[in-house]
């Protein structure tokens, strides 16, 4: 549910309906009523998120009002939505670049608008992003374990939760799959190549390219 509802009747009335899905018994719905003066500071909407990278993430919004000073909050995704009282990052651009974020990690995005140092509005509705891996593009190429024999003793993790896709994929991989890079250096004229431990169970593919750079690569 949205951080808050605004009754757009001059009374202040506002009416709530639920209906079952009739598939099991929820938690349960609590509510604080505010009863304030007519609104005079309004939330941001249209909350978008783009130029998503492993650690950054562009928040963008629509103002509603005149506000200039706002201040953001991104949290964990399911962490409990913010209270009215409940204060974020302040910030005075819009678009704004946040940094510090998990590869491969789901968060919420929320915020606010600061009209006057007495007047802020409620939060905004919340939208929902996942970070990339940190491979996720042939320039950020995981450094790979490459091992002295053919027993694979040595294992490189990976993930591809968050993954997007690159143009171009190799012959025989889905051309809108999402993928990861790693790099390596052959050791020896032979190489053994095996994927395991897939989490969920799916077809994965992969290919191999020989290069110096990311845009001199050839596939194999």
């Amino acid at each position: 549910l949205p951080p808050s509802f605004t009754s757009t009747s001059a009374s202040g009335c506002l009416t709530f309906v639920f209906t079952s899905n009739a598939t099991g018994t929820a938690a349960g719905w609590d509510a604080t009523i505010y009863c304030t003066p007519p609104i005079t500071c309004f939330k941001p909407v249209t909350l978008t998120v783009t130029n998503i990278g492993a650690t950054t993430a562009q928040l963008n919004w629509v103002e509603t009002g005149t506000a200039s000073q706002w201040e953001i909050l991104v949290l964990p995704v399911n962490s409990p939505v913010p209270s009215v009282g409940q204060s974020g990052i302040p910030v005075s651009t819009n678009p704004y670049i946040v940094t510090g974020l998990s590869p491969s990690t789901t968060y919420t995005f929320y915020v606010r608008a600061i009209c006057s140092s007495t007047d802020e509005s409620f939060w905004s509705d919340g939208v929902t992003f996942s970070t990339t891996p940190i491979n996720d593009s042939c320039i950020n190429a995981t450094n790979a374990i490459v091992n002295d024999d053919l027993i694979c003793s040595q294992v490189n993790s990976g993930t591809l939760f968050g993954s997007t896709n690159t143009a171009g994929v190799p012959a025989g991989c889905s051309p809108t799959a999402n993928d990861v890079w790693y790099r390596f250096v052959a050791t020896r004229t032979t190489h053994t190549r095996r994927i395991l431990n897939v989490v969920p169970a799916v077809d994965l593919d992969f290919g191999l390219s020989t290069g110096a750079t990311c845009t001199s690569i050839t596939q194999l």
